[in-house]
């Protein structure tokens, strides 16, 4: 047997075995925050416990699990294992929070946590930062949240329907990945005459993880309404102002426009709706309308996008309801 020629051909196979490997793409875990409470800053009175939501979407490659070899769980983290002044004692440890709630999240998958922080009974400004961890395997890339907390005796105390409204409202968005934002609004407040119609239009944004399939526009609940001055108008369905059978996928905005008419009484007034999407609340929208002898006008703001401003003088009688899509892209600046 020729063994330089063997010796020759078995080296080629090795290095063409190591190339083939090295050219293979590691399989890797990555993470992207999706929503923090408060948006990370919490206000927070010496000792009082405040329950917290966060999501991550799994941007990875391999599919994270609560339990078992390499199961998914946030950290005290900047240093990491730090003990926390924020642990209540119902963390898994002063440095181990908790596991996310999902017994299996795929990659594309958002997975959700909710835990307990307790402030210190010492006032001032304090940072907690954690970090996603698949257990003695590694750090997450991107799994890092912080939240930045005022401990304070002198926060003032919010108004505890109005909290566990909001409470609810956002540990159900965590959950089922329905989410959006105002980002059309026709005026920021109107002003106009008594039993003037007004035409109005919003756009709300897929800000969650969902593709909604349907969406509608209606009268706020009238068990949580704050007034009961009647802004209603012929175009109305019942409770219902308009309604769509169109899916609008995450990144576009869905446009409405609809009608509404001045109360008969002079003074300043809030209209209020709800968005839903696939009967989900999404957002609420609060127009202030103040009801005048004066000329008519529309008051705008530059605090949110807008279209041209609304002249009520010159509506009809009953104007017809839009619905429609807007995509965002950059001729639109992403806004």
């Amino acid at each position: 047997m020729n063994f330089k020629r063997f010796f020759s051909i078995a080296s080629f196979i090795v290095v063409g075995f190591m190339l083939s490997l090295t050219s293979v793409k590691a399989a890797q875990y990555s993470a992207a925050p999706v929503t923090i409470s408060g948006s990370g800053q919490l206000n927070m009175q010496p000792g009082e416990v405040k329950e917290v939501f966060v999501s991550f979407l799994n941007t990875g490659d391999i599919t994270w699990k609560n339990d078992g070899q390499g199961y998914i769980s946030l950290y005290t983290y900047d240093p990491k294992y730090r003990k926390s002044a924020f642990d209540p004692g119902t963390w898994l440890a002063p440095e181990q929070v908790k596991r996310i709630i999902e017994p299996e999240v795929q990659p594309g998958e958002v997975a959700t946590m909710k835990f307990e922080l307790r402030a210190p009974y010492e006032e001032g400004d304090y940072k907690e930062v954690f970090h996603l961890a698949s257990e003695d395997t590694a750090w997450i890339d991107g799994g890092e949240i912080v939240f930045n907390i005022q401990v304070s005796s002198k926060i003032p105390s919010v108004d505890s329907n109005l909290s566990g409204k909001q409470s609810a409202k956002q540990e159900t968005e965590l959950e089922n990945g329905y989410k959006g934002e105002i980002t059309v609004k026709t005026a920021n407040s109107i002003k106009a005459k008594a039993g003037t119609p007004i035409l109005f239009t919003i756009g709300v944004k897929n800000t969650g993880t969902r593709i909604w399939q349907e969406y509608s526009l209606n009268t706020e609940d009238v068990g949580m309404a704050s007034q009961t001055v009647d802004f209603s108008h012929p175009s109305w369905n019942g409770s219902q102002l308009a309604y769509a059978k169109q899916s609008v996928s995450p990144g576009e905005t869905a446009v409405v426009s609809f009608a509404f008419t001045a109360p008969q009484i002079n003074g300043n007034h809030m209209a209020n709706f709800v968005f839903y999407a696939d009967g989900n609340d999404i957002a609420d929208i609060e127009i202030p309308v103040e009801v005048t002898g004066e000329a008519a006008e529309a008051i705008n703001s530059d605090d949110i996008a807008t279209d041209d401003a609304v002249n009520v003088d010159k509506l009809v009688d009953e104007p017809i309801i839009r619905v429609g899509i807007l995509i965002v892209d950059e001729e639109t600046d992403n806004k």
